[in-house]
């Protein structure tokens, strides 16, 4: 088995990790995001390489510049650069992953938990960006690729990028080991889901060992979430108990918007798989701060952060 990953950040990086293990041939391709003509012919050619080493090759596309406060043109030039791939790669994979986002495109849903009989309904450019390339992948369905949407819930762990000021655990974490205040725009009462990012992994090569038992063209979607939800009340009283101190946080005035109150979810597709997310919050959290901590001895925070 071949397995291409696109997107080396937080997910790629330990999906590529988790299959090596499992004795996968894994592909990386360096992506000039910045230059979209050179960035496309860069995963087109690795495309083509995957396809040589082997016909039945697989694709997990971890990507994604893109946070909730990106700029709309910035992800519209994301989303262009993945409908222009789509269209393009020949010969499709057999099984393609894609990263989504169960946050950006359940915002504006109606009646937690939200599952995935619910209908997507995003409130902000970041999660109408998400849809938009989970709609554009019906291309690869056409060509016979099966096709695997994964709306996965708030992820976090070890590696995170700090300088995107995104991932309430990683953020925490960085308070705790820098004591600089955290500003907090959203309610203590806000209901999130947060699933470690090496159990993350090993769900999506369980997705795509059992995506390649099915006929071509078919298009699973599947939450990838622990179904445990988590106030950010008790998400600080955790890192109490992690940390033995309270983070340094302040409460501002929330934006409104796309920040929403209640944004629980489960996952009623292949939930024998969601074996894989196994990892409590506690021993999440202790790892990701000793990375966060780590990292700033090493002083790569100071170069991140300024």
């Amino acid at each position: 088995m071949t397995l291409l990953v696109v997107g080396r950040g937080l997910l790629g990086t330990r999906v590529a990790a988790a299959a090596e293990a499992r004795g996968i041939v894994v592909l990386g391709v360096r992506v000039p995001w910045e230059e979209p003509a050179a960035a496309l012919d860069a995963l087109l050619a690795a495309a083509a390489s995957a396809a040589a080493e082997d016909p039945d090759w697989d694709l997990a596309w971890c990507a994604g510049a893109g946070v909730v406060a990106t700029a709309e043109e910035d992800l519209a030039a994301e989303v262009a650069l993945f409908r222009g791939f789509v269209s393009r790669v020949r010969p499709a994979p057999r099984t393609f992953f894609l990263s989504s986002s169960a946050g950006g495109l359940y915002a504006g849903s109606a009646g937690p938990p939200f599952t995935e009989a619910h209908e997507p309904r995003p409130l902000a450019p970041y999660g109408r960006a998400k849809l938009a390339m989970e709609e554009a992948s019906d291309e690869l369905a056409a060509a016979g690729t099966r096709v695997l949407l994964g709306r996965i819930a708030n992820l976090y762990g070890p590696g995170q990028d700090l300088e995107k000021q995104q991932g309430l655990i990683s953020q925490l974490c960085l308070t705790h080991v820098t004591g600089r205040p955290l500003r907090l725009y959203v309610s203590f009462d806000s209901l999130r889901d947060y699933v470690y990012v090496d159990d993350a992994a090993d769900l999506v090569l369980a997705m795509l060992a059992r995506g390649a038992t099915l006929e071509p063209g078919s298009i699973v979607v599947k939450i990838l979430a622990s179904g445990t939800p988590t106030s950010v009340a008790v998400l600080v009283d955790a890192c109490v108990r992690a940390f033995r101190r309270r983070p340094h946080v302040v409460q501002c005035a929330t934006t409104g918007g796309a920040q929403v109150l209640d944004l629980r979810l489960r996952s009623g597709v292949w939930p024998d798989l969601d074996a894989a997310l196994h990892t409590p919050l506690l021993v999440g959290l202790r790892a990701t701060a000793d990375d966060v901590e780590a990292r700033h001895r090493a002083g790569e925070l100071a170069r991140q952060l300024g």
